[in-house]
């Protein structure tokens, strides 16, 4: 993932847009860096004014100017593009689509935009150029303002070599030729934006790993909870490059990787784990939806009243979440339980944890850090529901890997490690030491399919070879019953006169979509 973020490029046009008015016009004409440097060099004695500065600040002040007008110029040509994206989406498919932009720019359609970035990546140099002049030059201005002035203007430059680097790729690819190689993957995105996102990824990183990072290495030791995936090594192994680096090649030896396994340490015993076999199929959209998303949101409330709170639930999608956020917040605000989700107005992720980890008796929805990043030992944390198993989505980015390395290699190499690895992590969340206790519910049926068995087969087992999971594929019923009565609940529920029933809660079977209006 590190890889994949170091070796990828996001050219926001509307940030360069807006770096060129900060720099012409700022807040106000006398907070502009441009017209201070201006009024600074007027104010110089002629025998102080450095001529190399004059020159920088007239070049960045042009240079400026011309950025503006080529990201104009991208931007209207990139609209080209999207017509032309438009009119060829239905006659190709989604692994072919990713790589329309290439299509695009090399058949002649795209010369225009080819300019244009070309264009834009030397009116980039240019101001990138004309402001170390100028920071270089401010350095023997005996003047506090010039002092202030080599800050400001040392901050666009962080940005400007981000979008130089970038846009060297996006027109001569790697070997800075002017091929646009099929290893990068380029994408124009207009979603809710006023100019498009220039967005550069690098496909394959397991074989930069494989080829560049390891054989470079003079030792390495990789230390997970989940480097060991599907009963062995060799998925991760994938995943990493670590297979490509042990290959015998004519240019270098194949690298040693040894491994190694650990003894389980926890009980796993003190850990239910329940599949609701009548939990409504999951659907991505439309009335199968509405009916499993209502299905997981009486989950979360039936299990947080009749437990005091003690959840965390582990999203994958920000959409859902939200939505399920903003539905329960007066369900459990009428209940008395704090409730955090992640994105809820007014805290931070950062804040929301220690809050969750103070408070033992409240609900805790999140995604993405939350599956792997957080620790909630103790009673705060005894219940974990993870609503959908924890696939990626589906994008141009994935779509495009598939037509480079196969649909089953890119699911065996990629695609099914990442969701293996995240499960178990997200498992992981619920028995933090040795006297932890609790349940895992896992409300997509689908992980009892032959196709998605892996998973469950991720669940850790204990230190000896026969203390299989404490798994349980029930109705729903059924497994609140038994989690009840494997947290000793039951005596306490009845005190409180809550039903342990989960079907006469009100909760409903599932229903036939096509039956819905």
């Amino acid at each position: 993932e590190v890889t994949l973020s170091v070796r990828s490029y996001d050219i926001e046009l509307d940030e360069v847009a807006a770096l060129v008015e900060g720099l012409q016009r700022g807040r106000g004409r006398d907070a502009a860096p441009f017209a201070r440097l201006s009024r600074l060099i007027q104010a110089l004695a002629p025998g102080d004014l450095p001529e190399r500065l004059l020159t920088a600040a007239e070049a960045a002040l042009a240079s400026s100017g011309t950025l503006d007008a080529a990201t104009v110029s991208v931007t209207r040509e990139l609209r080209g593009f999207a017509s032309y994206r438009e009119e060829r989406r239905p006659d190709v498919g989604r692994e072919e689509e990713p790589f329309l932009l290439h299509e695009f720019l090399q058949d002649g359609r795209g010369e225009a935009l080819a300019t244009a970035l070309i264009a834009l990546r030397d009116s980039v140099d240019e101001l990138d150029s004309a402001l170390r002049t100028c920071v270089e030059e401010l350095g023997d201005v005996p003047q506090r303002a010039a002092e202030r002035l080599r800050w400001i203007l040392r901050r666009p430059l962080g940005p400007l070599a981000h979008w130089r680097e970038g846009l060297g790729l996006w027109i001569g690819g790697e070997d800075e030729g002017a091929d646009f190689s099929t290893d990068l993957l380029f994408e124009a995105d207009f979603e809710r934006r006023r100019r498009p996102l220039l967005a550069l990824k690098w496909l394959l990183p397991q074989e930069w790993l494989g080829r560049v990072f390891h054989p470079a290495l003079h030792a390495a030791v990789y230390v997970s909870a989940t480097t060991r995936l599907r009963g062995g090594f060799q998925a991760m192994k994938g995943y990493l490059g670590l297979d490509i680096a042990e290959e015998e090649r004519i240019d270098r030896a194949g690298r040693e990787v040894a491994t190694f396994a650990g003894t389980p340490t926890f009980d796993p015993k003190r850990a239910m784990v329940c599949v609701p076999e009548d939990a409504p199929t999951y659907a991505a959209s439309g009335p199968g939806h509405e009916i499993w998303l209502e299905y997981v949101e009486r989950v979360l409330l039936f299990l947080a009243e009749r437990t005091r709170g003690r959840t965390l639930g582990l999203f994958t999608n920000r959409l859902v979440l939200q939505r399920v956020g903003e539905r329960l917040a007066p369900r459990f605000r009428a209940l008395g339980l704090p409730f955090y989700w992640q994105g809820m107005p007014g805290l931070r992720k950062e804040e929301i944890m220690p809050l969750f980890r103070r408070q033992t008796d409240s609900v805790l929805l999140g995604l993405d850090t939350f599956w792997y990043g957080v620790d909630f030992p103790g009673e705060t944390c005894e219940y974990v529901v993870i609503p959908k198993l924890p696939y990626g989505p589906l994008d141009p980015y994935v779509y495009a890997q598939m037509a480079r390395m196969g649909r089953a290699q890119q699911r065996n190499r990629i695609y099914l490690p990442q969701a293996l690895s995240m499960f178990r992590q997200g498992c992981g969340r619920l028995l933090r030491s040795e006297k932890d206790r609790g349940a895992i519910f896992l409300l997509d049926r689908r992980a009892l399919e032959r196709r998605h068995a892996d998973f469950l087969a991720e669940l850790p087992r204990g230190p000896e070879e026969w203390q299989e999971p404490n798994q349980m594929v029930a109705s729903t019923a059924e497994c609140f019953r038994a989690v009840f009565a494997h947290m000793d609940l039951l005596a306490d529920l009845s005190r409180r006169g809550l039903d342990a029933d989960w079907n006469a809660s009100g909760a409903v079977a599932e229903q036939d979509p096509d039956s819905l209006s």
